[in-house]
């Protein structure tokens, strides 16, 4: 039921989240122009004499850039100014041993009918895991076994399988209601709340798939035995967990991503939440999310 991997990464955020980050603004005007000002920040490890080299830092003229350092931190700002319809553009470049691993492209556009839409994409560059084609191998196999006979094809399997990895991955880790600060402070309770979310993101994809094949006394019943292999011990046990068990083994998985934008007029659909006071659009999740699945950053405004 994807317990270790996805349950071990929340925990071993709260440790490695801090090595990197990253944050940006995005203000955008009625014309379709906009301006973006990033924030990359690297820590310095315990014991390390130099920070590390996690980002390709932009090498744009257009772009105006600021560095400090504060403490253990180098923080580099870069702030840059487009035209309407200019873009994608692609100002975070995450590296590990010299390899890109994850990039990101931001486009602001003007749709037909007149709204304007903010869009940014999160992507890893090898989607090559087979730690987590194992762990969707195991799903496999409990779902086969609590659903009903004659029920459920090979594809039907594979398809839950790949998107309650993804939809348990961003629950934990954003950019949903994510989970990781109360794993660690409170665990229990975010035990009992953890099973009742998964639950109901369980119900929520069998009805997507498999719809009236289903009654809801049977998907009530699958839900069930699927949940019964979770229990509180395999979420909160603090064993270390092996290096086979996890879908990322490396920092590059676990660095903090916030977004926000301020668009110009009426938020009339978007993925992410919604500042009430300042009417901005952000998200905030780690790079595992995108690790999972390419993450899709959307939000839709009438001017």
């Amino acid at each position: 039921m994807l317990r270790a991997p996805i349950i071990w990464l929340a925990f071993l955020a709260l440790f490695l989240v801090g090595c990197a980050k990253t944050s940006s603004e995005a203000t955008v005007n009625s014309d379709g122009s906009w301006t973006r000002s990033l924030k990359l920040t690297v820590t310095k490890s315990f014991g390390e004499e130099e920070w590390s080299d996690v980002f390709a830092i932009p090498s744009s003229p257009d772009y105006k850039k600021f560095e400090e350092i504060k403490d253990s931190e180098k923080i580099t700002t870069l702030t840059r100014s487009f035209k309407a319809g200019e873009g994608p553009i692609t100002d975070i470049v995450i590296r590990e041993k010299d390899a890109t691993k994850v990039k990101n492209y931001v486009v602001v556009r003007k749709l037909d009918n007149g709204q304007i839409e903010y869009y940014e994409k999160i992507v890893y560059t090898n989607t090559n895991n087979p730690k987590m084609e194992k762990e969707m191998e195991s799903y496999i196999r409990d779902l086969k076994a609590a659903m009903p006979e004659g029920k459920a094809t090979d594809e039907d399997l594979k398809v839950m399988a790949k998107k309650t990895l993804v939809s348990l991955t961003r629950l934990l880790l954003g950019p949903d209601d994510h989970l990781l600060g109360n794993l660690v402070l409170n665990p229990d309770g975010a035990a009992r709340r953890l099973r009742v979310k998964i639950g109901q993101v369980e119900k929520k994809l069998l009805i997507e798939q498999f719809g009236d094949r289903l009654t809801e006394a049977e998907r009530d019943e699958v839900v069930k035995k699927l949940l019964a292999k979770l229990d509180s011990k395999s979420i909160t046990d603090s064993k270390k967990p092996d290096q086979e068990s996890a879908p990322g083994d490396n920092q590059t998985s676990l660095i903090g991503m916030s977004v926000a934008v301020k668009l110009p007029g009426k938020i009339v659909s978007t993925n992410g939440e919604i500042d009430p006071f300042t009417g901005e659009v952000f998200w905030d999740f780690t790079t595992s999310s995108a690790e999972v699945d390419v993450l899709e950053l959307r939000a839709i405004c009438q001017p």
